[in-house]
């Protein structure tokens, strides 16, 4: 047997390969028989199993070793041989010594070359049958009946950089008894010396088999552990992998690539559930490990007992167990910096219930910027300027206090977000930090609600600081930009946008139009199922050029007085005429109702209108000259 030294060297293929100390031959009686012999090396694992054989393994060859060269010349074929040489010149202190099992496989089908080398990326020998089909030792020739009874013309086996093949174990093991569940065909069949000395044995027991001879006897430590047992003979290792290499039943890791796939998987595993624990609720995510570590050794199992795979599944499992647990852990310390930093901004903005969903899910509130489809809604006291020059600083405080508490209340008991506070005016939005669908109809709702409790509010504020307040208000809907802005060192949350400015430019609009709600033409279009509004004007707003129609808040549906509906009704009636240049037939209707904030206007407007026409082109817009 010799290794094709020139096309490919052992350690090459076998780095790791095993080294013995010494080698410890046969009695020299059974020595000077043999034409061929192996080692029977079974080195256990770390658990004291042997989960795999030594295939072959190097030994130190010694002077008074090569007394013994007839017989070791037979077994040492694998000798490292010089590449630059193609005569067997031993360049090495150690010969390559196959197994018992490799051995036998080897001289009984005739395999002349053994060569390491790879099968689809899997490191392995190959064993092949020179054309002469000859023991050159023995001097006997294959017959065409003894050759039709040989394995193939080349096998290929696989072995790791160790020079060590995966055992696939048939079972139990031992001699089979009935009284076991396993089948007996995965049992060898056992002769005792005694009987074979004596003959005491069926007739054709030996024939075209491979026989072992040792001892089973547990007396004399000849015992390993297996996958199956703590006390597996000895002697059954080398048949069970005697079996394997018959039967070609192989088990692999797929080759020297089987570390980058192990890498591979558990980079990817681990992205996976990363991903999963970002993006997605706990539940979700820790679903997907448990899968991860149910299915991992599952494919392990799968793999290993129908297709001969070794797919260790301890790495991806650690893998998945301790970044899980990682990644948990540190989600847990910084949601709870998130809560804490959602509590302190927005524990005075929002109600109870937005702040709730916000601890549970800080996550959900993008403080880098969104945008956002809201409500916003400006309100400030009417006349306030005057009011603050004629007061004590204490009664100003306390004035502002007593009316901010209730319409703050009111603002949050309908979700809504208090963004600021600018001196006696308040800013608030409807729709975030949190989407709602529902944000223009919960606005109107809590304007209305605090126009109401103006009513009841003004009067206790004129018995004891003897002023009159009223508040105009005005909102508008659409996209914004929301986010944390300000300072590195200050910073609050925010909207931004032209919607922003428009509701702003609304506010002030109210004292033209002597109404205290305004909205624009989007907020009217999604309250228009459950509010009452009128269109009080199309305007356009300094620094735009479009005009756009604003609408009177008036109340809700099924709230507002026949006789208010017809009024408001007859308004709009008039409004068209105007915007038709029909001043007679606008103001016969509007002069029908002096105290309507809105007709006034108008009356007053047409009136201008009568001395300054308005140009050709006019559509009936009312240019807005300033911000106020």
């Amino acid at each position: 047997m010799t290794i094709s030294s020139g096309i490919i060297n052992v350690e090459e293929v076998f780095p790791g390969l095993r080294q013995a100390i010494e080698q410890i031959p046969n009695v020299a009686a059974i020595q000077e028989q043999l034409y061929h012999q192996g080692t029977f090396n079974i080195v256990p694992d770390s658990s004291g199993a042997a989960r795999f054989y030594t295939v072959m393994m190097q030994a130190p060859v010694f002077q008074e070793s090569l007394v013994l060269k007839p017989g070791l010349e037979g077994a040492s074929g694998m000798a490292l041989l010089d590449p630059d040489n193609y005569e067997t010149k031993i360049v090495a202190q150690y010969f390559t010594y196959p197994s018992i099992a490799l051995e036998m496989i080897r001289a009984a089908n005739g395999y002349d070359v053994v060569e390491p080398g790879y099968q689809d990326e899997t490191r392995g020998l190959f064993l092949r049958r020179d054309k002469g089909f000859v023991y050159q030792e023995q001097q006997v020739e294959y017959t065409k009946e003894a050759f039709s009874n040989l394995l193939p013309q080349e096998i290929f086996i696989p072995v790791d950089f160790k020079g060590d093949m995966p055992i696939d174990f048939l079972g139990y093991g031992g001699a089979w008894q009935p009284e076991f569940a396993y089948e007996p065909e995965y049992y060898f069949n056992y002769v005792s010396l005694s009987d074979a000395l004596n003959k005491r044995f069926p007739e054709g027991t030996f024939k075209d088999k491979y026989v072992l001879i040792g001892s089973t006897d547990p007396t004399l430590s000849d015992l390993v552990g297996s996958p199956f047992r703590a006390a597996f003979p000895g002697l059954e290792v080398h048949a069970v992998v005697l079996d394997n290499l018959i039967q070609g039943r192989f088990l692999t890791d797929h080759g020297k690539w089987a570390t980058l796939y192990q890498f591979l998987g558990i980079l990817v595993i681990g992205t996976l559930i990363a991903l999963a624990i970002s993006y997605f609720e706990s539940w979700a995510a820790g679903l997907g490990a448990l899968i991860v570590l149910v299915g991992v050794p599952t494919l392990s199992y799968y793999g290993l007992a129908y297709d001969g795979i070794i797919i260790n599944f301890v790495y991806p499992w650690l893998a998945t167990v301790l970044l899980t647990g990682t990644i948990v852990i540190i989600n847990f310390f910084v949601e709870g910096r998130d809560r804490r930093f959602v509590t302190t901004q927005f524990s005075k903005m929002v109600s109870g219930d937005v702040l709730k969903k916000l601890k549970d899910d800080p996550a959900g509130v993008s403080l880098k910027g969104q945008r956002s489809s809201v409500t916003v809604m400006f309100s400030d006291i009417a006349g306030f300027t005057s009011i603050a020059e004629t007061m004590p600083p204490q009664d100003l405080v306390q004035v502002l206090n007593d009316y901010f508490t209730p319409m703050t209340d009111i603002i949050m008991k309908h979700d809504g977000f208090i963004d600021k506070f600018m001196g006696d005016a308040i800013m608030s939005c409807w729709g975030v930090p949190f989407p709602d669908d529902n944000h223009a109809l919960k606005a109107c709702m809590a304007t209305l609600e605090q126009q109401k409790a103006l009513q009841e509010l003004a009067p206790r504020i004129k018995e004891r600081y003897g002023i009159d307040i009223s508040v105009r208000m005005g909102m508008a809907s659409g996209e914004v930009s929301a986010a944390m802005m300000g300072s590195e060192n200050r910073k609050s949350y925010t909207v931004m946008g032209d919607v922003v400015n428009f509701g702003s430019r609304l506010e002030p609009c109210c004292k033209d139009y002597k109404v205290p709600i305004l909205i624009d033409e989007e907020t009217k279009t999604q309250v228009a199922d459950a509010v009452v509004t009128r269109c009080v004007d199309k305007i356009v707003v300094k620094g735009k050029t479009i005009p756009v129609p604003i609408y009177q808040l008036v109340g809700l549906k099924g709230e507002v007085a026949e006789a208010d509906l017809e009024r408001l009704r007859r308004f709009e009636e008039a409004l068209h005429l105007h915007w038709e240049r029909q001043w007679d037939a606008a103001e016969a209707i509007l002069n029908d109702y002096p105290k309507d904030g809105p007709s006034q206007t108008l009356l007053k407007r047409i009136a201008q209108y009568r001395l300054e026409p308005p140009p050709p082109k006019w559509q009936g817009e009312f240019v807005k000259t300033s911000k106020k």
